[in-house]
């Protein structure tokens, strides 16, 4: 369980001081945190995860039993709700700027609103409303990118429009 953002930045340097004493001595591996880590340590999330989902884009230098070790689940990129230009909107996270082995990034605000909804479990969507509440969504962009991508999802159309009506109705309430 990874109950605050400090949990969430201890568990990334020890799986960069496993690389360290492992002689890895490549590029920053890249490493994408979705989910309600990325909310913690991004978006003024508060509540807790039980792991932290990562994307690893474009390499498989770190496979899914090695990062299971430490609480963090690899996610195939193909199975996320995402929009087709999600890398353009990535976000460093500071804190883990010192880290030699791992490129740390969030996803950003629109595309891990898109995720969310796209998904529409409540957690999500009460993920979604933070989001909103830091200022960090434009709800007109956010309509527009989140159509956008789910053109390309695979799924009932239907259920991922009620899902974004779902979201704009909590964010009246608040």
């Amino acid at each position: 369980m990874f109950g605050d953002r400090a949990s969430v930045l201890e568990t990334l340097k020890r799986v960069d001081e496993r690389l360290q004493a492992d002689g890895y001595r490549g590029a920053p591996i890249p490493l994408v945190l979705l989910g309600g880590s990325a909310v913690l340590l991004a978006y003024g999330g508060h509540r807790a995860t039980w792991d932290v989902d990562v994307l690893v884009p474009g390499r498989r230098l770190l496979g899914a039993g090695f990062l299971e070790q430490y609480g963090l689940s690899l996610v195939p990129e193909g199975i996320l709700n995402l929009h087709p230009d999600f890398m353009d909107r990535l976000e460093p996270v500071p804190e883990a700027g010192d880290l030699k082995h791992l490129a740390v990034r969030v996803l950003g605000p629109y595309d891990l609103a898109i995720t969310k909804i796209g998904r529409g479990s409540e957690r999500d969507i009460a993920d979604c409303v933070q989001i909103w509440k830091a200022g960090r969504l434009d709800l007109d962009r956010l309509r527009s990118l989140y159509e956008e991508a789910s053109g390309y999802w695979i799924g009932p159309e239907s259920r991922y429009r009620q899902n974004l009506e779902w979201f704009l109705e909590e964010v009246g309430k608040s």
